[in-house]
């Protein structure tokens, strides 16, 4: 007998009806690669499917997205009504996509009103109680450390479905750290208190999606984005939180302490972010992108990197990104162990003053200095973002 899907992880488009209607979408997508359909998943969803695979969940990743983005007669709703699963999971990570995301809730709850709706992200997190008002959301889970509360949370639901016992149901719900609840119309917010330390328990293991292929006998559903077959790039975080104060992100550390509960970051072990990248070149030939500055953790645990780096192919391609113009040790590392080197930088401003209000202290000619001795020791590009 087939075994029932105990998490399905739904992605939806910014706009849900985007193929109906004539939109001005503007640049809102230009420094990820998508379209402003935003049909590019988040990190995420990798990491919550491996980490409930690992305790023995069955999880799926479906990019509602990108099918219909990709096909423009796929029908999302024929295509949920035939799913089931213990619960239905939606990403409101990034702020466009409110709209769609809450339509797509609105339509599982159509055709599965008894399935939980379970809402994730930074955006979830930041507005949780305008969310949770929501006819279509039952559960929410806050923070940036969702992976062992979505655990907790399906394992009661589960419990639940097996014992139709409701009582005990309610009384496990608030043990569980980050959830967002309700009960006979009130809302209840659980204190956020899993927030990782480390990134140690988590993986990055993008062999998971091919898994999902054979068995869900369904390639388009795990595509990240638009275009990804031709330029199949993959990322890994280095960090979860900063160290940064920078006033127009929403990935701040103040911003992090307020919504996540998260008042310092957490790292990646250097020898396991390495051996990370090792699987991901033995499976997809494709550049590396490492998300995060890893000179936020200071020169030991970048030298650490480089040392556990030096075993990896020297002319794969990465992509390394900077908070501020790094020095001038970090280009001669990154050019002795790989010879296909770009780098990223967002400056916010040319303008200094309008950079420093920002938060960025570095001036115009240091940030040009470490861009030219970038290129000059070999990168293929230096890519600069916000600056307007």
């Amino acid at each position: 007998m087939k075994r029932k899907t105990d998490l399905i992880l739904l992605h939806a488009p910014s706009v849900y009806d985007f193929r109906k209607k004539n939109i001005m979408f503007g640049p809102t997508s230009d420094l990820v690669p998508s379209t402003p359909i935003f049909e590019m998943y988040p990190i995420g969803f990798l990491t919550i499917s491996n980490y409930l695979s690992k305790k023995g969940l069955n999880v799926r990743i479906v990019n509602l997205a990108y099918r219909m983005f990709h096909e423009p007669d796929f029908n999302v709703e024929t295509f949920i009504k035939k799913l089931d699963a213990v619960a239905f999971g939606i990403d409101l990570h990034w702020l466009p996509h409110c709209q769609g995301a809450t339509e797509v809730a609105k339509i599982v709850k159509k055709y599965h009103p008894e399935i939980p709706v379970i809402f994730g992200g930074f955006s979830s997190s930041y507005f949780y109680k305008e969310l949770i008002e929501f006819e279509g959301v039952d559960f929410i889970i806050r923070g940036d450390s969702a992976e062992e509360p979505l655990y907790r949370l399906i394992m009661v639901l589960k419990d639940r479905d097996n014992k139709k016992e409701d009582n005990l149901f309610y009384e496990n719900l608030p043990k569980i750290s980050n959830l967002v609840w309700k009960k006979d119309g009130r809302v209840i917010a659980n204190p956020i208190e899993c927030v990782s330390k480390n990134l140690d328990e988590v993986d990055f293991d993008y062999r998971i999606m091919f898994k999902d292929v054979f068995r869900y006998r369904d390639v388009r559903s795990v595509v990240p984005f638009f275009d990804w077959f031709s330029y199949p790039i993959t990322a890994i975080p280095v960090i979860r939180g900063c160290s940064k104060n920078c006033a127009n992100c929403g990935g701040s550390k103040f911003a992090l302490s307020f919504f996540s509960n998260r008042h310092r970051p957490a790292f990646r072990d250097p020898a396991k972010l390495v051996e990370e990248i090792k699987i991901i070149r033995n499976y997809i030939n494709s550049p590396v992108f490492l998300h995060g500055d890893l000179n936020s953790n200071g020169k030991d645990y970048v030298m650490e990197f480089f040392k556990y780096a030096s075993a990896l192919d020297k002319d794969m391609q990465i992509f390394f990104e900077f908070f501020e113009p790094p020095e001038k040790w970090f280009f001669d590392e990154a050019s002795r162990v790989f010879s296909k080197v770009c780098y990223e930088i967002s400056p916010d401003s040319h303008d200094e003053l309008i950079r420093n209000k920002m938060g960025k202290s570095y001036t115009d000619e240091e940030l040009l200095e470490s861009i030219e001795y970038g290129l000059n020791k070999g990168a293929l590009r230096f890519d600069l973002y916000f600056m307007g």
